[in-house]
């Protein structure tokens, strides 16, 4: 990926006029991962199941993302996609599972969403 940053000057309130770079190739970068894990757990429903239970970590925060609505928007998908994905790995096991500690995080993140 190439070093796409763009630089504006601000001012920050109790730091004066400072220059903010925001490097987009790595938010781009970002939306295409979260995209990838989509995909695979599309692809593979219950045979992502091993990769289920570690997948909501990386992506529960990005729901929250600050600087791209197209990585919370990708990142909410891909949530429903692994949920779906552990959900069919479990009818073929029986012991599949999504922690419950997962369910406040997505909730919160809902509700940001609602009031923004």
């Amino acid at each position: 990926m190439g070093n796409d940053t763009n630089s504006i000057t601000v001012a920050v309130p109790g730091k004066g006029v400072t220059k903010v770079t925001i490097n987009a190739s790595r938010i781009e970068e970002k939306s295409q991962d979260i995209r990838a894990v989509y995909e695979h757990a599309k692809a593979l429903g219950a045979l992502f199941g091993p990769y289920a239970q570690m997948s909501p970590d990386t992506v529960l925060p990005l729901l929250n993302f600050p600087y791209s609505a197209d990585v919370r928007s990708t990142s909410a998908q891909t949530l429903a996609a692994v949920y779906e994905a552990a959900c069919a790995a479990r009818a073929n096991s029986g012991g599949m599972h999504i922690p419950q500690k997962y369910l406040p995080g997505v909730a919160t993140s809902i509700a940001k969403q609602e009031t923004t």
